[in-house]
C-alpha cells in the first residue's frame, strides 16, 4: 500500500495534472515570465546587438528572413535567458507561484495518502471478514466432530 518516493511523486503529478493544476500554473509562469524585465532587457539587448544589424544585413531582409536569422544566431542565448527568467518567477516569493506549486503538491500528496489509507483500511477489513468466516467454519468442523477440542471462542 505505502509506495516509494518514484511511485509518491509520479502520483501527485498525476492528481495534479487530472485537476489541472499544473496546466493553470505552466499559464501563469509563462504569463509571468513574459512580463519580467529581465527577459525583455536581455532579449532586447541580445537582439539590438546582433551582428544581423550591425552588417547592415537587416535593410535588406523580410522580416520574417530577419526574425529567422537572429533566431538561428541566437536560439542557445534566448533559451538561456527564457530558462533563468523562469527560475526567477519559481523562485521569488512575490510571484506568488512557489507558494502555489507548495500548496498544490501538498494538497495532493494528502489526498494520495488518504487514498491509500482507505484502500488500506478496505482490505484489513475484507481481512477480518474472511478470518471470522473461516473461524465461524473451523467451530462448525470442530462442534460436528466427537472428541475434537472445544469450539473457538472470539
Amino acid at each position: 500500500m505505502s509506495g516509494t518516493v518514484a511511485e509518491d511523486s509520479k502520483d501527485v503529478l498525476d492528481k495534479i495534472k487530472a485537476e489541472g493544476t499544473f496546466d493553470q500554473m505552466r499559464v501563469q509562469v509563462t504569463e509571468a515570465v513574459k512580463r519580467t524585465d529581465t527577459l525583455t532587457s536581455r532579449v532586447q539587448q541580445l537582439v539590438a546587438n546582433s551582428d544581423v544589424f550591425k552588417s547592415g544585413k537587416a535593410e535588406n531582409m523580410s522580416r520574417k528572413e530577419l526574425f529567422d536569422n537572429i533566431r538561428k544566431l541566437h536560439e542557445k542565448d534566448f533559451l538561456e535567458i527564457a530558462a533563468a527568467a523562469t527560475w526567477e518567477v519559481l523562485m521569488n516569493d512575490s510571484y506568488g507561484i512557489s507558494q502555489q506549486i507548495e500548496q498544490s503538491t501538498h494538497q495532493a500528496l494528502c489526498a494520495v495518502y488518504e487514498a491509500r489509507e482507505q484502500q488500506r483500511l478496505a482490505l484489513h477489513h475484507q481481512q477480518q471478514q474472511q478470518y471470522q468466516v473461516t473461524m465461524e467454519q473451523y467451530n462448525a468442523y470442530c462442534g460436528s466432530q466427537p472428541g475434537h477440542a472445544p469450539s473457538y471462542q472470539q
